[in-house]
């Protein structure tokens, strides 16, 4: 796992941290999405926080199931902000700005209770990356 920190000028430091993806699915925290469909297992985004599933409606009011085809919406916001911030962090690097590793980013999704929200997009030790809130980050930080 990376921890991001933001300097005064703006030059984005990433610092590895050590937390088990394993160990955050035993505690709940995340949900392995290549349970729901097998062919997720491969997908870039294996986890998502149950946090951001449960405050921002991605689960049937009734029956508590998760709502797919919004979770195939987030995932595909998801992967809009991983391609673009790859683009423009590839464009900072060959300019020799900033100091990075493709393992964390940042952007604004719309959630299906029509709020926007900031998530981060962290790469995890077991080769995907997990979709979690900004609030849920300091879970995955030593």
């Amino acid at each position: 796992m990376s921890r991001i920190e933001i300097t005064f000028t703006g030059k984005i430091k990433t610092t590895k941290t050590i937390y088990a993806i394993r160990e955050a699915e035993s505690s709940g925290i995340v949900l392995y999405i290549g349970d729901i469909l097998p062919k997720w297992r491969s997908s870039l985004f294996n986890y998502v926080t149950y946090n951001l599933l449960h405050k921002h409606c991605y689960r049937n009011s009734l029956t508590e199931a998760l709502n797919v085809p919004l979770l195939v919406t987030l995932l595909n916001q998801a992967l809009k902000i991983f391609k673009e911030k790859l683009r423009e962090y590839d464009c900072l690097y060959k300019e020799n700005e900033y100091d990075y590793m493709h393992d964390i980013f940042v952007g604004e999704v719309k959630h299906p209770d029509k709020n926007k929200s900031i998530v981060f997009i962290i790469k995890n030790d077991a080769g995907g990356y997990v979709l979690m809130l900004e609030e849920d980050y300091p879970k995955f930080q030593n």
